[in-house]
């Protein structure tokens, strides 16, 4: 936003700003209260709108702990046209559960998903559902102070830091940037995969109300694209071949920057975050796809997409169109990855001992 209008929004911003410590200083009195349950939850969150990576880092947490814990998940559903409580099921479609959700779901079909607008009404309806869970996942609800969480991660990315924006909606924060401090850790997504420890350092000193110690760096860690048709085959790019990027996500940016270098062209389509694709949409990827003028050529999505593109599968399969999907993942830097595990882990054991 232009500095003229950051000067008109700043009254509105206040507003917003008085409201939002109205309700915290509410919830820090005990006028309000914060739900606690027995089982360990962990909230995952972010301090402004927007994509940091809450949902790779949800999936991150699930890998490591489903080995151990029956894992369960909490998720608004977010673009969804539903309303309440839902348990998921890998049958069920976007507009039901919303699209993160169900990438979720379908990427760990085995452990208990649900989406509900109340955090409190789905923690407590999940584990009715779902007795055995023994941990669980919140994406998205450091805001949601119905529930006080037994851990607290909250992201920042780092070419936009918190303590670079604004209040709405003269920026993007939902909340005073003091409001870090009700994290227990920081992970600071999206870092150049180069980053230094001396630059590492130097943000963490931008930082005054989070231990340098819980302070940690990722980058995206992209792993191979696969065929939408079948699992094991992988896509090769060269330089003599062109990309096509259908993508409805937050930051699309960093997606196209991963294929610039490998691919001789990359080409793109993008739509808004959780866009709910048409038939017509895909019509025009199609006719778009088919103008590349390459012979090597591939048409790549996300996993958050695909499960909203699926719907129109028959569409490519007529236009001998293989889709491919760009697995993102998290990547903790500085040989940090063991540490975090560790302490997260450790905090679950003596929680549930």
């Amino acid at each position: 936003m232009h500095w003229i209008g950051k000067i008109l929004m700043a009254p509105f911003a206040m507003i917003y700003g008085l409201t939002v410590s109205l309700r915290n200083a509410l919830y820090d009195s005990g006028m309000l209260r914060s739900t606690s349950f027995d089982l360990p939850v962990i909230s995952v969150g972010n301090i402004k709108v927007g994509g940091t990576g809450k949902t790779p880092t949800v999936e991150w947490l699930i890998q490591m702990l489903a080995p151990f814990l029956n894992v369960g998940v909490l998720s608004r559903g977010f673009s969804r046209k539903t309303n309440g409580y839902h348990l998921v099921s890998t049958s069920d479609k976007t507009y039901t559960v919303g699209d993160e959700a169900l990438q979720i779901k379908r990427k760990f079909p085995s452990i208990a998903v649900a989406v509900c607008e109340s955090r409190t009404i789905g923690v407590s309806s999940l584990i009715m559902d779902s007795p055995q869970t023994q941990v669980v996942l919140l994406d998205d609800a450091f805001q949601h102070r119905s529930i006080d969480p037994s851990l607290s991660i909250v992201l920042t990315e780092y070419h936009n830091p918190y303590y670079h924006d604004y209040l709405m909606p003269m920026g993007k924060l939902r909340e005073w940037r003091s409001a870090i401090q009700r994290a227990d850790y920081l992970i600071v997504s999206k870092c150049p995969t180069d980053l230094t420890q001396e630059e590492a350092n130097i943000f963490k000193k931008r930082i005054e109300e989070i231990n340098p110690e819980n302070i940690f760096f990722s980058h995206i860690d992209y792993g191979p694209c696969y065929s939408i048709y079948e699992y094991k085959r992988q896509l090769h790019i060269d330089n003599e071949t062109a990309v096509q990027i259908i993508s409805g996500i937050a930051e699309p940016e960093y997606l196209k920057d991963h294929f610039r270098g490998r691919a001789d062209r990359v080409y793109s389509y993008d739509f808004p975050d959780h866009h709910a694709y048409e038939k017509s949409d895909v019509l025009n990827i199609i006719s778009s796809f088919t103008r590349i003028p390459y012979q090597k050529k591939a048409l790549i999505t996300t996993e958050k997409d695909i499960v909203k593109l699926i719907n129109h599968i028959d569409l490519f399969k007529e236009a001998e169109i293989e889709v491919f999907i760009q697995r993102i993942g998290v990547h903790i830097l500085f040989n940090k990855h063991n540490e975090l595990e560790s302490r997260i882990k450790s905090f679950l054991l003596n929680f549930i001992s």
